[in-house]
């Protein structure tokens, strides 16, 4: 990952609300509510749903053990690929622990909404979805129940339900610019109780790698 993106993303949550890109989000069931949030796109970037430390450092290690690979040749790729999954299980254990869930990752296409508040202005609770990136050639794809992953988390780092059923229809618009078309069902992940149902549409553009 690249220092520009989290300038990006910092940029994006301090300035004025009038220069955000704002989503509508719906919500039905145990709170039913219409509120604007922010929405942030990330491809290829592996973060946490607070957004507290960009990149990740377990993006760091991985990018480590892949130049060692490449560097050693063919004949030591097996080693150094058990030691990326080594480091990169050990790494993961700790993000879980200091920053909750992470979300994305090399071939991955992450929407976060994101709802600020407080002074200054900070995540208060997110609904993150993760996709595969399309492919170069398409501009369009539905992603249906199992394709993709979604979660609300409230506060931050603490996953208050996850995907139960839903679709999202994700469309390239330009470079780096998609249009999502949402639909879900979430469902809590203690407790049980009522899902949550979350509609919107959703216009915006990758940070920059």
């Amino acid at each position: 990952m690249k220092q520009t993106t989290a300038l990006a993303i910092a940029l994006l949550l301090a300035g004025c609300a009038a220069a955000r890109p704002e989503a509508t989000l719906t919500f039905s069931g145990s709170e039913p509510r219409v509120e604007t949030w922010t929405p942030v796109v990330v491809e290829r970037g592996h973060l946490h749903a607070d957004l507290a430390l960009y990149p990740c450092p377990r993006s760091g290690v991985l990018q480590i053990t892949d130049s060692m690979k490449s560097v050693a040749g063919p004949r030591a790729a097996t080693s150094s690929d058990q030691m990326g999954l080594l480091l990169g299980g050990m790494m993961d254990r700790n993000c879980a622990q200091q920053y909750g869930p992470a979300y994305g990752g090399p071939e991955h296409l992450v929407l976060w909404l994101i709802r600020l508040g407080g002074e200054p202005e900070k995540p208060q609770e997110a609904v993150i979805l993760d996709f595969p990136r399309l492919k170069a050639d398409e501009t369009e794809r539905r992603f249906e129940n199992g394709s993709f992953a979604a979660a609300w988390e409230r506060p931050p780092k603490r996953v208050l339900a996850r995907l139960e059923r839903g679709w999202v229809q994700v469309r390239r618009l330009g470079p780096s610019r998609y249009d999502f078309e949402i639909f879900l069902i979430l469902a809590p992940v203690e407790g049980g109780g009522p899902s949550t149902q979350v509609v919107s549409r959703v216009e915006a553009a990758a940070a920059p790698q």
